[in-house]
């Protein structure tokens, strides 16, 4: 789990304690669940479902995550939402509001500004 956390999940090194804390959230999860993200929920094609999203949309995808891409985020799903504009995090992994959650904040106060 250390090097999911490490080398995929995150960009950043996290404190211990949160560390813990998403090891110890991941094991409390179903079984069924967990290989159900895998081979279903990470390979549905939401492109059609957020077309009907029409209010003011934030995107914030971090520059090095390994599980939501950001060019991706970039040339699949922000163009199918009408409303979004999307915010690329720095030196941040999938993990983002974890590894910087005043960054994190911040970008969403400057959304909600404007």
């Amino acid at each position: 789990m250390e090097f999911l956390i490490q080398n995929v999940l995150t960009a950043v090194p996290l404190p211990a304690q949160i560390r813990e804390q998403i090891i110890e959230d991941t094991l409390k999860g179903a079984m069924p669940a967990k290989y159900a993200w895998p081979e279903k929920g990470m390979l549905e094609d939401l492109s059609r479902a957020v077309l009907d999203i029409c209010v003011p949309t934030l995107v914030l995808a971090g520059e090095n995550d390994q599980v939501e891409k950001f060019d991706l985020l970039e040339r699949v799903l922000v163009p199918n939402i009408p409303t979004a504009r999307m915010t690329i995090i720095p030196e941040t992994g999938h993990l983002s509001p974890l590894e910087v959650p005043d960054k994190i904040a911040s970008e969403i106060r400057v959304f909600l500004r404007g």
